[in-house]
């Protein structure tokens, strides 16, 4: 134990001290080899070796015999000698004095979060000193007992906060080679440095939503909108799936947007958004089969915590080379830019806010570059992630999605009502003086005037829109009903040919469907007739006297006897025909 503790301490000293002791132990070593050939006292081998190295003989003793209370090399195995001989073993000089007042003092001014200087907080400590008659040694020796008493992870803590001190541990590095394309998609928001107007008339900064692969780091899907929400993460979800399929996993922030419960309920253990309840429908994610994984949180001062977003690649996306160069510097939106933080902000910062459309067709191009750029990455070897994706994709098994699934992700919108003609309006759709855009199927000719619900892209209304029963039943996928020109003879031409198709193959399922005239029904009806209700006799008769009645005509009797044998011949007629 006593020598893995010389060593322990003979490898914390700097390397020259080190090759001091190796220096004494080879000129002692050559001593004690000179007494051993020529049968000499140590003292005189000890003059003619210091002699050859020039310096003293007494030096030697010391370093074999020990002086001063300090032990010699002479108790220990030759091989511990180097370790014995380095300069400072066993003593050192005593750290400098100062009052266990004043060192408290000095270590409560300086570790904390306000992260002073250390030079103020010296000043701070003289001045109180003074008056209390603290004794306190040099700046120097402050620092010098900082690094010796308190770690520096410690110091880090109290200076830099518990992120800090999380992010300065060595990191965990994933190999993400083995994974198929889709395996794990990563996905975050990033606020875009550009001033954007809406439709609406409404001007700020937007935020997209991003998919991307983790094995080919290709971005899949995007969306853009006002605020990161739960219908933006949703939307931008159904576009990865109706492009590309469903992925296995996903690793996502533990936010109020990204872990909703409409989302993300029982979908992941950890969950730590929103109150879990054992009678809560499983969110959407899981039912696809989706697994997801948050981020680690770091808890910060004041008990909060904030997501380890480093963990996620796509957070690489955003930076320098990705979203900011690529999309918000780009030429076309020069003015509407305002800069990644207050002091980078350029003077024509906002001037000139872009419209959606323009950014959104600037966004798209700034991902499709990304996408076809090679990559430094290691992972990907110098292919770009289109490449990458093009290579992996055909060997990987993926999960596509069907309709019914792609319509779960879907907006809900607001309940409507079927018109006359069997179509729907979408309020939510509509733009500033346009109205809102009408939608039709025919379907929903058999739901007029009734309440539906309508799930619908709210940034696409060209896309058809999905109509639901309001106890959640799928009926049909509307079409958007396109406005003609006022004058337009062609559209016209089109739209009377369309209604005259459908008139058409009503008519013939109306003529499918009624298959008996109404002349067999009136002589069924006939067969059918209820027998006349006899009236009650009188329980008097009274006599007449006179003249007699006459009898019913025989022509009368005659002419029944033709009809009743008429409705006869016609039914047996129609039970031939129905029969053959």
């Amino acid at each position: 134990a006593e020598r893995e503790a010389l060593w322990a301490w003979a490898e914390s000293r700097p390397a020259h001290l080190r090759a001091i002791g190796e220096e004494r132990a080879r000129i002692v070593g050559e001593v004690i080899a000179l007494m051993r050939a020529r049968g000499c006292a140590f003292l005189e081998a000890a003059r003619v070796i210091a002699a050859a190295h020039g310096i003293t003989a007494a030096a030697i003793r010391n370093w074999y015999y020990g002086a001063n209370g300090k032990p010699g090399c002479r108790r220990w195995p030759r091989e511990d000698w180097p370790a014995v001989l380095i300069p400072g073993w066993g003593g050192g000089r005593r750290p400098a004095e100062i009052t266990p007042e004043a060192w408290e003092f000095f270590k409560a001014d300086y570790l904390r979060l306000e992260r002073p200087s250390l030079a103020s907080c010296y000043r701070r400590l003289v001045r109180v000193a003074r008056e209390r008659g603290w004794q306190v040694p040099s700046m120097d020796a402050l620092r010098r007992r900082l690094a010796r008493e308190i770690p520096r992870i410690v110091q880090v803590i109290l200076r830099e906060g518990e992120e800090a001190a999380f992010l300065s541990l060595p990191h965990q590095e994933r190999d993400a080679e083995a994974l198929a394309p889709l395996a794990w998609i990563t996905g975050d928001g990033y606020r875009h440095d550009v001033l954007v107007e809406w439709p609406d008339g409404e001007v700020g900064r937007p935020i997209t939503w991003v998919w991307m692969d983790v094995r080919t780091r290709r971005v899949l899907a995007w969306r853009t909108a006002k605020t990161e929400s739960k219908d933006l993460i949703r939307l931008a979800f159904a576009d990865l799936i109706r492009r590309h399929g469903i992925p296995g996993g996903m690793i996502i922030d533990n936010t109020l947007a990204a872990a909703n419960k409409e989302l993300t309920a029982r979908a992941a253990r950890g969950r730590k958004r929103f109150r879990e309840d054992e009678n809560d429908p499983e969110g959407l994610f899981a039912a696809l089969g989706v697994e997801v994984r948050f981020t680690s949180v770091i808890r910060t001062a004041g008990g909060r915590g904030k997501g380890l977003g480093r963990a996620k690649p796509v957070e690489r996306f955003f930076g320098i080379g990705g979203l900011m160069d690529e999309c918000d510097r780009d030429p076309r939106l020069a003015g509407a830019y305002l800069g990644n933080h207050p002091r980078a902000r350029p003077e024509n910062a906002g001037v000139r806010p872009v419209p959606l459309a323009v950014f959104e067709r600037v966004l798209a191009d700034a991902i499709r570059a990304y996408n076809a750029r090679p990559s430094r990455s290691a992972l990907l070897g110098g292919e770009s992630p289109d490449a990458a994706w093009a290579r992996l994709v055909p060997q990987a098994q993926i999960r596509r999605a069907t309709e019914a699934q792609v319509r779960m992700f879907l907006l809900a919108g607001e309940r409507v009502r079927v018109a006359r003609d069997g179509t729907v309006r979408i309020k939510a759709l509509g733009a500033p003086g346009v109205g809102a855009p009408r939608y039709a199927h025919d379907r929903l000719t058999d739901f007029v005037g009734q309440e539906v619900v309508a799930r619908f892209d709210p940034d696409d209304a060209e896309r058809p829109v999905a109509i639901y029963t309001l106890d959640g039943r799928f009926l049909c996928e509307a079409e958007l009903v396109e406005k003609a020109g006022f004058a337009d003879r062609e559209a016209a031409r089109a739209w009377a040919r369309e209604r005259r198709r459908k008139l058409r193959a009503a008519r013939a399922m109306a003529e499918a469907e009624r298959r008996m005239r109404a002349e067999e029904v009136g002589a069924l009806l006939d067969e059918v007739a209820p027998p006349e209700a006899g009236e009650p006799g009188p329980g008097v008769i009274a006599g007449v006297f006179g003249r007699v009645p006459r009898r019913e005509d025989e022509e009368q009797e005659e002419f029944e006897e033709r009809f009743i044998a008429n409705v006869s011949a016609l039914r047996e007629r129609w039970l031939r025909e129905r029969e053959g």
